[in-house]
């Protein structure tokens, strides 16, 4: 009989080492894990990077070209409907061009701003599309600076020039800080989004520890 009573109690005893060895190994064993899955990660995403990589450079000129188009077609569009004077009498009248290079640097500075503000609108859901377009805004924009800069006029040429800067600050502020504070955005949180989710690995390790341990220390009996 007392033979008998001490394989019950060796098996026990067995079992609580074990599963203390287990409790102590969980704070371990999950950052080898964690090494050895971002290690994999690292290998495996050579190809990955290098395809997102042509990918953005791919997106960068087609975001270029749709600015040149853009402003290619808010330049001839307003020259098509306001051409530039034709030569009276094989004479050049300088106040004549002059007022027409002033009006049409205000409609190219108005096709500018509304071109910017139609690039805000929706942004997120084409970003390549929306900064095409926001490129083409800024190209109209300096063409209508280019073109009252050579207008006679200086009261107008400084008026039209101050609503280019202004309109180029503000639109440039309304992208730019939004996609900044949505970068910012708490974006790694858990599923119920009370708690990062680094955090919340790490409460359910410390949670399993401490299960661990108490089972433990009554396998035991302490």
């Amino acid at each position: 009989m007392p033979l008998k009573a001490k394989v019950p109690a060796v098996r026990l005893k067995a079992s609580a080492d074990t599963i203390d060895r287990l409790a102590r190994g969980v704070g371990s064993a999950a950052p080898a894990a964690h090494d050895g899955g971002m290690s994999t990660s690292y290998s495996a995403g050579g190809s990955a990077h290098q395809k997102n990589l042509s990918q953005s450079i791919l997106q960068v000129i087609f975001s270029f070209f749709l600015g040149v188009v853009v402003v290619a077609f808010v330049g001839i569009g307003v020259n098509t409907f306001y051409p530039e004077p034709a030569f009276t009498d094989g004479s050049w009248d300088d106040a004549r061009h002059a007022g027409w290079r002033l009006t049409t640097s205000v409609i190219l500075l108005i096709c500018a701003t509304a071109v910017m503000v139609v690039s805000l609108v929706r942004s997120e859901l084409a970003p390549v599309i929306s900064n095409g377009i926001l490129l083409g805004g800024v190209f109209t924009m300096i063409y209508a600076v280019g073109v009252s800069a050579s207008a006679g006029n200086e009261w107008p040429r400084f008026v039209v020039i101050t609503f280019a800067l202004l309109v180029t600050v503000g639109i440039g502020y309304l992208k730019f800080a939004r996609v900044r504070a949505s970068a910012e955005a708490p974006a790694n949180l858990s599923p119920d989004g009370s708690a990062p989710l680094d955090s919340a690995i790490g409460v359910r390790l410390e949670a399993v520890e401490a299960k661990l341990d108490a089972l433990g220390k009554v396998l035991r009996g302490e």
